[in-house]
C-alpha cells in the first residue's frame, strides 16, 4: 500500500475506544454502499486528536477523514 493511499472517506465521524465512526465513501474494496454507517477495526497506537484531513490506519486499511460529526454538549440533550 502506498502511504497516502487510502481505501476510503469518512464523514460524519466521531473518534471512540481507538475506532473512528461515520459514514464512509468511495469504499475500493466494495464491501460498504456510499452513506453506509461504519465502525473502522482498531486504529494503529499514536493515532489520537484527529481532524479533519488526517489519514487514519488500522491493520489493514487508511481511511481519510471528512468534516467530523458535529459536537454535542451533554447539557443539550
Amino acid at each position: 500500500m502506498k502511504d497516502k493511499e487510502v481505501n476510503a472517506k469518512i464523514d460524519k465521524w466521531t473518534h471512540f475506544d481507538d475506532r473512528v465512526r461515520g459514514t464512509i465513501s468511495g469504499d475500493t474494496h466494495g464491501r460498504f454502499k456510499d452513506g453506509e454507517l461504519v465502525i473502522t477495526s482498531i486504529l494503529k497506537p499514536g493515532q489520537c486528536s484527529l481532524k479533519e484531513g488526517d489519514v487514519v490506519e488500522t491493520n489493514n486499511n487508511k481511511y481519510l477523514l471528512g468534516k467530523p460529526a458535529p459536537h454535542v454538549e451533554m447539557s443539550e440533550l
